[in-house]
């Protein structure tokens, strides 16, 4: 998978909200974007990091953010 420094703000701002549990319209209301926006948003990013469901998506969200608060605590 690639590393989390290859993704955009705004696709680090969808892993946030997907790992806190929000559903589409909650992203998209947080982002202030349209939910068909945030599903072409979500399918770029799941081709991007090989990824072809939403639970799936979830587990990388979940292990990017633990691995960060990891790193935060090393340093």
């Amino acid at each position: 998978m690639p590393q989390e420094s290859s993704l955009s703000r705004r696709e680090e701002q969808i892993l946030a909200l997907i790992s806190q549990g929000a559903n589409n319209r909650q992203i998209a209301q947080d982002l202030r974007t349209s939910e068909a926006m945030l599903r072409d948003d979500l399918t770029h990013l799941c081709t991007k990091l090989q990824i072809s469901t939403r639970v799936e998506l979830l587990l990388y969200a979940y292990s990017s953010e633990q691995a960060n608060k990891a790193a935060d605590a090393a340093a």
